[in-house]
């Protein structure tokens, strides 16, 4: 039996069709094509990276949270990023689309433990949310299987809201006294001063108070 290999490049599981001859110098006396039989060939698939697990999530600062994880084995992935997706938990059994969170596309394959930040803007207060976390990779053959990776209730504090009843309490010939009603405030926030600013009417430009 004669024998080749062939590089086909064109990835795994493609369906391809075959067929030899024997070429000589005269043109002539080549053999016709012999075909291969259906169905063809198929080139194999890839071993599947293996899914993450261990998902923790910290809401690291005010504004930012970090999730963290465990990649599985890589199998035959090239890898290309982590697709990492958020549903809110009341929409489980609703068949709504996930949401792709992509901070986490620049997220590196990293072991022992692979991690992204997430703004918490991004997320509703209080919410619990399922994670859904796979590893894509050149091949979409070898990604691994998309894993849920269970609910996972962010506790994210609500925006302060800003001062009110701003009002004028003593005015001279070149001052204002100003008092205000403070709005509420975050726990995180470390710098407990107020920023004032005036301007006479129809200027653009804010001046600082003092």
């Amino acid at each position: 039996d004669l024998r080749c290999t062939i590089y086909v490049g064109l990835g795994s599981n493609q369906k391809y069709e075959v067929r030899v001859q024997e070429v000589c110098h005269d043109p002539v006396l080549s053999s016709n094509w012999t075909y291969l039989p259906e169905p063809g060939v198929r080139t194999l698939l890839p071993d599947k990276a293996e899914p993450p697990s261990n998902l923790t999530t910290d809401l690291a600062e005010p504004d930012v949270l970090m999730a963290a994880w465990i990649p599985g084995a890589a199998g035959d992935c090239a890898f290309v990023k982590w697709a990492f997706e958020l549903l809110p938990s009341q929409s489980l059994s609703q068949s709504s689309s996930w949401n792709a969170q992509t901070e986490c596309d620049a997220s590196r394959h990293v072991l022992p433990v692979s991690a992204c930040a997430l703004p918490a803007e991004k997320l509703a207060v209080d919410t619990s949310y399922a994670v859904r976390l796979s590893q894509q990779c050149t091949d979409p053959n070898a990604d691994s299987v998309p894993q849920m990776m269970g609910l996972t209730a962010f506790s994210i504090q609500p925006p302060p809201s800003p001062p009110f009843n701003i009002s004028i309490r003593t005015a001279g010939e070149a001052w204002l006294t100003i008092t205000w009603v403070h709005g509420s405030s975050s726990p995180h926030c470390d710098r407990n001063v107020w920023q004032l600013e005036w301007k006479p009417h129809g200027q653009a430009q804010w001046n600082p108070g003092r």
